[in-house]
């Protein structure tokens, strides 16, 4: 009965082993790709074609787990003089974030894929050496699944500046990306397991158990 005590204590320690080995799960790889549903939204005055704030498309970007994102890098243009400045009033704009379960640059197509659409407005003002103006989206918060996991996003939910046409860096609007899988697992960190440091100290009080077991029996030997 002792040696049978000793070999499930065996078993135990090497079962506890294993799973601390696995307490940190494999973050997922995926790409995304940010679209601007126009590449440019323009002021009131549909006559100024120069007042405008462009979208860009940075392309397909690969991640790895949880990460920020990009969805758009913004440009202002203007050749209004300070005293004209051109009027922006709740100027609609639109993207879609492609989310791709995987990674593969050459054919992302083929990957598992889900598509968010973003919505928001632009509001204040832009001359041709400075800007006013701020974007907000109405609709920040969104997720969606693709393939075995769930991908949660996120962007600001209030008014964020739009540097002017005179700013030395553009002004990019900005979020971020968590998943879990589809059965509730977090895909982009640790599943729900014993920490390591714990797993292993538990570890070493069975060795001892093993240990104070074995001499007894060989003991009463």
């Amino acid at each position: 009965m002792r040696r049978l005590s000793i070999r499930s204590l065996g078993a135990a320690l090497a079962l506890l082993l294993a799973v601390a080995a696995r307490s940190q799960a494999d973050p997922v790889n995926w790409q995304y790709n940010a679209t601007p549903g126009a590449p440019s939204v323009f002021s009131d005055n549909g006559a100024d074609v120069d007042s405008r704030v462009a979208f860009s498309n940075e392309g397909e970007v690969q991640r790895t787990g949880d990460s920020f994102i990009t969805a758009s890098n913004l440009t202002t243009f203007s050749l209004q003089a300070f005293g004209t400045k051109a009027q922006f009033t709740g100027r609609a704009f639109t993207f879609t974030v492609a989310l791709r379960d995987g990674w593969d640059l050459v054919n992302p197509n083929g990957l598992a894929t889900g598509i968010l659409t973003f919505h928001g407005h632009i509001d204040g003002q832009v001359w041709k050496t400075g800007s006013q103006l701020t974007y907000t989206i109405t609709d920040p918060t969104q997720e969606i699944t693709v393939g075995d996991h769930v991908y949660h996003v996120e962007f600001d939910d209030g008014a964020r500046r739009i540097n002017g046409p005179d700013a030395q860096r553009q002004t990019s609007i900005d979020g971020s990306v968590t998943i879990r899988d589809v059965d509730g697992g977090n895909g982009g960190g640790p599943h729900d397991s014993p920490e390591p440091g714990t797993a292993v100290l538990a570890g070493f009080g069975l060795v001892g158990l093993v240990g104070m077991g074995y001499r007894r029996w060989k003991a009463a030997r």
